[in-house]
């Protein structure tokens, strides 16, 4: 009996490849007059931890006709908030926060990435 549980075993087929892709949102506010004036602050969310946990965030001035200006990043901290007091008064503009794509696991069968978000773009007067 020993032998077909074996047998079994060696012809059992292996896991199949796949990917998973976890969404993710970020989110981006300013907070201008008052304490911690000019600081850009907001959230990376996601339904696995590892996408918003040290996740890389850049703040960006849109740029008409040109690539858009990368003001400064910051690292989510364990609940996903990010943070970022740019050196001087923020320009007047629109400005986004980017999360890039994250792969947190990739082999031959198996690839896990969180997917790249980006917030809703937040106008500084």
């Amino acid at each position: 009996m020993a032998g077909v549980a074996i047998a079994f075993a060696a012809i059992a087929p292996a896991a199949d490849a796949h990917t998973v892709k976890y969404e993710t949102t970020v989110t981006a506010k300013v907070k201008k007059g008052g304490k911690d004036a000019n600081t850009f602050s907001g959230e990376v969310a996601s339904t696995k931890a590892k996408c918003f946990m040290d996740r890389e965030v850049k703040l960006f001035l849109v740029v008409d006709n040109a690539a858009d200006a990368l003001i400064g990043s910051d690292r989510t901290d364990d609940a996903g908030a990010w943070e970022l007091v740019p050196p001087a008064e923020p320009a007047a503009g629109t400005y986004y926060a980017l999360a890039a794509k994250s792969v947190l696991k990739k082999s031959k069968k198996h690839r896990h990435v969180c997917k790249r978000a980006a917030s809703d773009e937040l106008t500084v007067k």
